[in-house]
């Protein structure tokens, strides 16, 4: 099947593959979130559980704008955000509720969740400065190479959007720790970062070709308005 490359003005094909990617970056982004506090340590590597799960988030992320294109992921973002905001909400507002005196797990449940209020509103505002500037640079760059270089267009821009998104969630979820350990955390969760979109990149580029193919469509933002706050896909 031939690939239509569609500029960002023209009206878009119904997707077939969208929501199924949908269901994957709202899961790995709600994971993210649930062991934000879970300190792992793999050989050298030290830091927050989420190393292991958001850096697939991002390769989502870039998948999604290179076929979709950036007013599809910026909307699906903005799930993203809106989403871990009511899961905070709820899980809190459930931790807080009495429970019996026979059961023994409110201290568990206060120790894993308990810190949601502080982390996820500066996780989310990270999110939204660091992955608005990944979509920007991936999409931007698809039009100046014509398509080309996925790989390392998803390299740079995941590393530029998750410098941005370390340095602003970093000092506020994990501000108990000493500056040292910090900057442990800090360094291993971007090293980890960029394993995984180098590594990931390889199989994320089969999956974009193949995508292409199935969903025949390819879209160029060649006349978009990248505006954060629109939240429509239509111009």
């Amino acid at each position: 099947m031939s690939v239509k490359k569609i500029q960002s003005n023209l009206p878009k094909v119904k997707p077939q593959y969208l929501t199924f990617l949908l269901m994957l970056y709202v899961t790995f982004s709600l994971v993210g979130d649930v062991v934000l506090y879970k300190i792992i340590k793999i050989g050298f590597v030290v830091g927050a559980g989420g190393i292991l799960n958001v850096p697939l988030v991002l390769l989502f992320e870039d998948i999604i704008a290179e076929i979709y294109g950036y007013k599809i992921s910026r909307t699906m973002l903005w799930y993203i955000l809106i989403s871990q905001l009511i899961f905070t909400f709820v899980v809190l507002a459930i931790i807080h509720l009495p429970s019996p005196a026979y059961w023994h797990g409110e201290k568990a449940y206060s120790v894993v969740f308990g810190e949601l209020d502080k982390g996820v509103p500066v996780m989310v505002f990270s999110i939204f400065a660091g992955r608005f500037l990944n979509l920007y640079v991936i999409t931007k760059l698809k039009v100046l190479m014509k398509g080309r270089l996925f790989w390392p267009r998803s390299v740079f821009s995941s590393l530029v959007g998750d410098l941005v998104t370390l340095t602003l969630l970093y000092p506020v979820v994990f501000s108990a720790f000493s500056f040292g350990e910090m900057s442990h955390f800090y360094l291993s969760d971007l090293f980890t970062r960029l394993m995984y979109s180098i590594i990931g990149g390889g199989p994320a580029l089969l999956l974009v070709m193949y995508l292409k193919r199935k969903e025949g469509v390819s879209v160029y933002d060649t006349h978009t308005n990248f505006n954060p706050f629109k939240l429509s896909i239509e111009d």
